[in-house]
């Protein structure tokens, strides 16, 4: 009995120590199936939660690579949004840095508001104009720095904007005053910035100062201009009546000279009294084309085509100049062929 009752003592332990051995091997596959579940898991979570905050460089991410087990979609999954997500955010930041860029180099005044009347942004050619640092501006109120009802801009009890009117036309001309400091001229434009379905409004200001200057400027000029041809016109009637009234006498007389029977002229005398007609003649006709004013104020003169003889107007031409020659030692000969020579001229 008693070796018995050792034998089942011996198996109940031997049973126990086994059940206690089966025991511990299952706790250490569940603590090894456990961590080999868990801590992915608490990975990828962690990266998610960094992707949702915005840290793409955190830690959290360091552990999301490749990977060849069951969870290696999930781990794929996290890290293409990561790269998808820094990629969007690249591109934004481009964006944001070219939008910058333009609004800081626009040669008007950009100053944006939202509903309560302070100023968001205001770019160097709004700080310009109103002779401010861009601190100052920013976070200002819009009625303190411009004169609203400048800008059809109207300011309500509690502070509020309300840009209706000035939205009424794309654009308008209007005189801005700046409380204190000065008023210019300046055409506005007021649009809405749909952002996040805030009340907000982009204020434009080209100030047109420069441009009346330029204009008075012009105008001065076009009346001075104008007075000058006045003057011109009249200074041009009163040489054509003294130059004409002179001409037409001498040829008058050299005329009358000439087909006098009475007079006792030599040849060589009329020859010259018909060079001095011919002379005046010409002249005449000179002034005449010059002192033409509706052709001057036209800008142009007109051409009277037609046929003349170059040979007979050399003969006419060349005696022209022989009293120039006539006291020094030069030959004027005029060498012309056999027959006319027609040209068309004016």
């Amino acid at each position: 009995v008693e070796a018995t009752d050792r034998a089942f003592t011996r198996a109940v332990r031997l049973a126990g120590a086994t059940i206690a051995l089966a025991g511990l091997l299952a706790l250490a596959v569940i603590a090894a199936t456990m961590r080999a579940i868990v801590r992915p898991i608490a990975r990828l979570t962690g990266a998610v939660m960094a992707l949702g905050r915005g840290q793409l460089d955190a830690a959290a991410l360091d552990d999301v690579g490749e990977r060849d087990d069951e969870f290696a979609p999930l781990h794929d999954a996290v890290r293409a949004a990561r790269d998808q997500l820094r990629r969007l955010l690249d591109r934004v930041r481009v964006e944001g840095d070219r939008n910058r860029a333009i609004v800081d180099t626009a040669l008007v005044g950009i100053v944006a508001v939202d509903a309560g009347g302070r100023i968001l942004i205001a770019n160097p050619a709004a700080t310009a104009l109103v002779g401010r640092p861009r601190e100052a501006l920013v976070g200002a109120l819009f009625a303190d720095v411009f004169a609203p009802d400048s800008l059809r801009v109207a300011v309500g009890p509690d502070g509020t904007l309300d840009v209706a009117d000035a939205m009424r036309q794309p654009r308008f001309t209007t005189r801005v005053r700046l409380p204190g400091v000065r008023a210019f001229p300046a055409e506005v434009a007021v649009t809405s910035l749909p952002v996040g379905g805030l009340a907000q409004w982009a204020v434009f200001i080209h100030d047109l100062t420069e441009k009346h200057v330029a204009q008075r400027a012009l105008e001065e000029a076009r009346t001075a201009a104008e007075s000058a041809s006045r003057a011109k016109s009249a200074f041009l009637a009163r040489m054509s009546h003294e130059l004409r009234t002179p001409l037409n006498s001498i040829i008058g007389f050299t005329r009358i000279v000439r087909r006098s029977k009475d007079s006792h002229l030599a040849e060589r005398d009329r020859l010259f009294l018909e060079r001095v007609q011919a002379g005046g003649e010409h002249l005449l006709s000179l002034v005449n084309d010059i002192l033409d004013l509706s052709k001057i104020e036209a800008g142009k003169v007109e051409l009277v085509l037609e046929s003349i003889d170059v040979a007979q107007l050399a003969r006419e031409v060349v005696p022209m100049f022989e009293s120039q020659v006539a006291d020094r030692p030069v030959a004027l000969e005029l060498d012309l062929p056999d027959g006319p020579a027609i040209a068309t001229a004016d």
